[in-house]
C-alpha cells in the first residue's frame, strides 16, 4: 500500500521522536535510526537534512555501527546544494566515525572540492600529534580521490606521499598505507614518476621486509 504525503510526513516524525526519546530502550531507538535509512528514498529534502542531523547527534551513541549505515545511506541520496553542505560539514568535523562518510562520497566530488579534500588530508597527515587510526584513514581516502585528481594536483599528492614515506617515525603499518598511496598516485602519472616511486620505496623500505614485498 501506497502511503500518502500526510502519512509519511507522520511516520518520519515518529522514527525521529523516537531517535531521541530518552525513555525508550535503545534497540528500539537503534530501530528508528535504521528505518531512516531504509526509507531515505521517501523522504524529501528537508526530511533528509533533518534525518542528517539527527543521526549525527546521535552517532555516538550505542549500536554505533547501525547509526552509521542509515547516515551513509541518508548522505548518498544527496545532490546540488545539500551534497555540498554536507562535504562542508564532514571536512569540518572529521574524525574516525565520519571517515567511512567520506570514503562514500569522495568519487562525487567536484574539482574544487577534490581540492578542499587534498589540500585538508595533507595537513591532517602532516599533523605531529596525529593518532594512527587517522592517518590510516586520511591515507585511504586520498588513494580514492587520487583517482579523479587533475596533473598539477597528482603531482602535488605524489610529492607530499613521497615526503611523508621517509619519515621513519611512523610505525610499519603506516608507512605501508603510505607506500600504497605512493604506487597508486604513480599509475596515474607519467613514466618518470615510476622511477621516483620506485626509488623511494626501495629507499625508504630497508627497515621494513613487509611492505618491501608488496611492491617488489
Amino acid at each position: 500500500m501506497k502511503l500518502e504525503e500526510e502519512q509519511l510526513d507522520n511516520v518520519f516524525q515518529c522514527l525521529i521522536n523516537g531517535l531521541f526519546d530518552e525513555k525508550e530502550e535503545e534497540y528500539n531507538r537503534k530501530n528508528c535510526a535504521q528505518l531512516l535509512g531504509k526509507l531515505s528514498m521517501k523522504w524529501n529534502k528537508q526530511q533528509l537534512n533533518t534525518a542528517f542531523n539527527s543521526l549525527s547527534i546521535t552517532l555516538n551513541k550505542g549500536y554505533y555501527w547501525t547509526y552509521k549505515e542509515a547516515l551513509e545511506t541518508i548522505t548518498m541520496k544527496f545532490s546540488g546544494k545539500q551534497f555540498v553542505n554536507v562535504f562542508n560539514y564532514l571536512i569540518s568535523v572529521f574524525n574516525d566515525k565520519y571517515a567511512n562518510l567520506l570514503e562514500e562520497i569522495s568519487q562525487r566530488l567536484d574539482e574544487k572540492q577534490i581540492n578542499i579534500a587534498l589540500n585538508y588530508f595533507m595537513n591532517k597527515l602532516n599533523d605531529r600529534y596525529k593518532r594512527h587510526n587517522i592517518c590510516i584513514k586520511c591515507t585511504q581516502i586520498l588513494k580514492i580521490i587520487s583517482n579523479k585528481c587533475n596533473e598539477q594536483q597528482l603531482n602535488e599528492a605524489f610529492n607530499f606521499s613521497m615526503d611523508i614515506f621517509t619519515d621513519k617515525n611512523n610505525n610499519a603499518e603506516v608507512r605501508g598505507g603510505y607506500a600504497e598511496l605512493i604506487g597508486t598516485i604513480a599509475v596515474n602519472l607519467s613514466g618518470r614518476h615510476f622511477d621516483d616511486a620506485f626509488k623511494c620505496l626501495i629507499n625508504g623500505l630497508k627497515d621494513s621486509v613487509r611492505v618491501f614485498g608488496n611492491y617488489v
